[in-house]
């Protein structure tokens, strides 16, 4: 993992500190498009899954949980 998708993830793992899980929904989505290191890209998908479940959106929790596991 590179120290842009470290800085990219720490903020993000702020913000979801934040309850600020929309947004953070919205930033993994947009940061596991941009194809990052395998590492980061399993961070990406375990803060999105916590995000949804946050949010009570279990099923989207489950299918990036899946997800997670196929990287």
């Amino acid at each position: 993992m590179n120290s842009q998708e470290q800085q990219t993830l720490s903020a993000l793992k702020q913000r979801l500190m934040r309850s600020e899980h929309q947004y953070v929904i919205t930033q993994c989505q947009q940061f596991i498009d941009t194809n990052p290191s395998d590492n980061a890209l399993r961070e990406a998908f375990y803060l999105l899954a916590v995000a949804f479940r946050l949010l009570g959106d279990l099923g989207n929790a489950k299918n990036t949980l899946q997800r997670l596991l196929s990287v």
